[in-house]
């Protein structure tokens, strides 16, 4: 047995610059074979519907286009331009020209595609919105609302561990080469260094005493 109830919460989404966003209480009735009595377990799921100015907007995860809206949900390459939170207008789709990122009214910096959300109005009059605030207390709600946070954090951690695990890979494969490279060059020095002594010692020990004998004569001779 398994059902579920589902009402709609707006609350302040930290991530996003304290953004107001629709979280989804669901509460799910959870019975198995031999239960007495069904366990109800409520949960609290963000949506991707915010409210900006009184107006609701859909998040949504593609390619802005000149004139898109768009949020900040993932501040990579700020450098302090801008941060989650933020909205502003595209003025610019590629502008790097390699399809990386876009330009925005008000800030002289670059965004990538994967640091925002383009934001898409949302037609109260053709979706139902069901806003409840008796499901339960607001101290349950903020509870609720700061673990589904805490998840998503964990995730973008995570997520971030991976991009400078393969960092890391790569440097660390770099660093062989490297050494590899250092190793043939001190090999191919010394088998340099040995071929020089070599043509050294020949070049030494290839007039015999008598030769130097008459090499000697023919300078005192001369003098």
């Amino acid at each position: 047995m398994n059902n579920e109830q589902s009402r709609v919460h707006v609350l302040k989404d930290e991530s996003l610059g304290g953004i107001e966003r629709e979280y989804v209480m669901k509460t799910e009735e959870l019975a198995t074979a031999g239960d007495r009595f069904p366990k109800m377990v409520p949960t609290l799921e963000p949506a991707d519907i915010i409210h900006i100015g009184g107006e609701r907007f859909r998040m949504v995860e593609r390619k802005a286009d000149v004139g898109d809206k768009i949020l900040i949900v993932k501040a990579e390459r700020a450098r302090g331009h801008y941060q989650n939170g933020n909205v502003s207008v595209v003025t610019e789709d590629d502008r790097w020209s390699d399809g990386m990122g876009v330009s925005v009214d008000g800030w002289d910096w670059g965004v990538g595609h994967n640091e925002y959300r383009v934001l898409e109005p949302v037609d109260n009059a053709n979706e139902l919105i069901t806003v409840d605030e008796t499901q339960a207390s607001p101290q349950v709600l903020d509870i609720l609302a700061n673990l589904a946070r805490r998840v998503s954090e964990l995730e973008t951690q995570l997520s971030a561990q991976f991009h400078y695990r393969r960092e890391l890979d790569s440097l660390q494969s770099q660093l062989r080469d490297t050494q590899g490279n250092v190793e043939r060059f001190a090999q191919q020095t010394e088998s340099n260094t040995q071929d020089i002594a070599m043509l050294d010692e020949r070049t030494q020990s290839s007039l015999t005493s008598d030769q130097l004998a008459v090499v000697f004569k023919a300078m005192g001779g001369a003098q």
